[in-house]
Formats: structure tokens, sequence, C-alpha cells
């Protein structure tokens, strides 16, 4: 067996014990956390409307302010006139 494939059993093995050997718990846990995240989305849908996928270099540089590689924009604070 090649040491990527143990390497992932023993993951999967991990998991299960932590979850007490239930495939049901670890499933349950999942679809827990995935309602509770929904809930959350729906309470702020405004903040989940972007669609960064199609256009990656303009959703980065609109959350950040700049592409990664440019120089920061400096802050208004450092460039304001004495």
């Amino acid at each position: 067996m090649p040491p990527k494939c143990a390497s992932i059993w023993y993951e999967i093995y991990q998991i299960l014990s932590h979850f007490g050997g239930k495939f049901e718990h670890v499933f349950g846990v999942q679809q827990s956390r995935k309602e509770s995240f929904q809930k959350e989305r729906d309470k702020l849908p405004e903040t989940w409307t972007f669609d960064w996928r199609d256009r990656p270099k303009e959703a980065i540089r609109q959350i950040l302010g700049y592409l990664l590689g440019e120089p920061p924009p400096i802050p208004p604070l450092l460039t304001a006139s004495p």
C-alpha cells in the first residue's frame, strides 16, 4: 500500500475513534454543522453575494485593496498633509 493511502486510512481511523467509531455520529455532526452554517448565512445574506470564481483578480483586489505582489495602498492617515 502506498504511504499516502496508509495516511488517509489512519486519518479516517482517527476521526472515527474521536466520534466513538460510529459513522452515524460523524455524519450527524457534519449535518448539524452544515445546518448551523446555513443559519449563519441566512442571517446576513448580503455578505454572501460576491462571486469570486468568475473574477479572481478583481475579487482579490476588492477584498484586499490590492493584488498580491503589488505594493499595498498607503492608508489615508499616513498620506494626510500636515
